[in-house]
């Protein structure tokens, strides 16, 4: 059974972006709010988002997958 493997890999460019931008944040919460726990909740509500759709993709290849073997059948 031969399966197609997709190597998916991060632009080093896009990781950067994200570490300069979480830390950015967290320092505009130090310096001007005062508290680390508005950037914290922020970060925190964007995972949650991150993680749904990545929960609803899984799904959708289920989805594939399972009509793909009742069209073998």
């Amino acid at each position: 059974m031969a399966t197609s493997e997709s190597e998916f890999e991060v632009p080093t460019w896009a990781a950067v972006g994200l570490v300069v931008l979480v830390f950015l944040t967290f320092l505009y919460g130090i310096l001007i709010q005062g508290t680390l726990l508005g950037p914290a909740i922020l970060w925190l509500w964007t995972g949650g988002i991150a993680l749904s759709l990545f929960v609803v993709y899984l799904f959708y290849r289920f989805v594939i997958a399972v009509e793909k073997i009742a069209d073998k059948m």
